[in-house]
């Protein structure tokens, strides 16, 4: 597919879900037609991740994986990288059985990964425009979804956990630590069964266990900031920090994600390309801050925000541990577009802006976002997903 053609392929992808995602919310549309139309979506997006061919650096990497880990038995790739996660394993062996061959494993894998987006953007419908969220992962990370397959389904896994999420538990009073920790089990049993499976497809999701006590302890503002600074140490030296954490997690899973080389870039580059997206948090910051669940994704992608931008130097890999979190943006943002009014001040502050401010800045956000996914993806040419090209070309 020619340069030209493959952008109007992947825009055309972006508009048709998010329009039959905004089909489906409308209030005059009965369940079962939503989930015919959410299943649609999920089936596009999922058959154009299948059918492609040399489309993603890693592609050939998953497109073997049904003889390499299925018939062959193998439970790693090459030399000094991690163990593949045992769920992942299982479905490879699954479609070896069922005769299935590349192509449908790359969909079976697009499938789950947008059946987990979907059912955790379900959570928070009441909450934010499902469509604007559809809008923001399409453009900015579902082509990234094809490059790293198994960590995008161990992300989406990992959205879904969090969205359970309950830390009120740990704040009982008078009571033993075991009964309270028998509660904070109880209240979070759907969070940590689904941080479980997303580590047992890929090691990153491990990282969502840390989202309960992350969310507990910046609930406190002097401990927030204490927080996002210890991340910034940790991240700007983080060659000094592997050997705690591997000695803390007791392996070397995260051995190679600490190994690399940082690459040659700009804080302050990568800071203004996500600061329209923090700016508009900061637009709707009150309403953030009146809603605990939002609070809570909130902050969590402060985490990933903030590691994402200092791993451009210090580690270009390290940032794939935190993805996670970063990826609660398609959530905390739509929530902060849908809230955006004269009724809130600039995170805070005494700072408001009339109506058309608001209007304009929403308008700017979706501009923003097509052009960060054409500059990311065509002129910068990240994951190799240009030319996009069908497998039986």
């Amino acid at each position: 597919m020619s340069y030209f053609g493959t952008l109007a392929f992947y825009l055309f992808i972006i508009f048709l879900s998010v329009l039959i995602t905004k089909i489906a919310y409308q209030k005059s549309v009965s369940k079962s037609q939503k989930r015919i139309l959410i299943l649609f979506v999920i089936f596009l997006l999922a058959v154009f991740a299948g059918l492609r061919y040399q489309t993603g650096s890693d592609w050939y990497q998953y497109y073997i994986a049904v003889d390499y880990v299925g018939e062959q038995g193998n439970t790693e790739w090459g030399d000094g990288k991690n163990n593949y996660g045992p769920l992942y394993i299982a479905l490879c062996k699954i479609v070896y059985w069922i005769g299935g061959n590349g192509s449908f494993f790359l969909f079976v894998m697009a499938f789950l990964t947008y059946l987990f987006l979907f059912l955790t953007l379900d959570r928070y419908k009441n909450q934010i425009n499902v469509h604007i969220s559809i809008f923001m992962y399409t453009a900015l990370y579902y082509l990234v979804s094809y490059n790293i397959v198994r960590q995008a389904l161990a992300i989406t896994i990992g959205m879904y956990a969090i969205s359970f999420l309950d830390y009120n538990s740990t704040m009982i009073d008078n009571v033993k630590k075991m009964q309270r920790l028998k509660y904070i089990i109880r209240d979070n049993s759907n969070f940590l069964i689904f941080s479980i499976v997303a580590s047992m497809v890929h090691n990153s999701g491990l990282v969502c266990f840390l989202a309960l006590p992350l969310c507990y302890l910046m609930k406190k503002k002097k401990i927030k900031w204490i927080i996002l600074v210890a991340v910034f140490v940790a991240v700007i030296n983080f060659r000094s920090f592997m050997p705690l954490a591997i000695y803390i997690t007791g392996s070397d899973q995260f051995r190679w994600y600490f190994s690399l080389f940082g690459e040659e870039g700009s804080y302050l580059l990568y800071f203004i390309r996500y600061a329209p997206y923090v700016i508009a948090c900061g637009l709707s910051y009150k309403m953030i801050s009146r809603n605990e669940r939002m609070m809570n994704l909130y902050n969590l992608f402060l985490v990933g925000l903030i590691v994402n931008v200092l791993s451009i130097i210090s580690n270009s890999e390290i940032e794939r541990v935190i993805f996670t979190y970063l990826y609660l943006m398609v959530i905390v943002v739509p929530f902060a577009i849908k809230n955006m009014s004269v009724s809130n001040s600039f995170f805070g502050l005494r700072i408001k802006f009339d109506k058309i401010t608001y209007v304009l800045y929403k308008a700017f956000i979706y501009a923003y976002v097509i052009f960060t996914f054409y500059y990311t993806f065509f002129i910068q040419g990240a994951y190799k997903v240009v030319p996009y090209n069908f497998i039986f070309d």
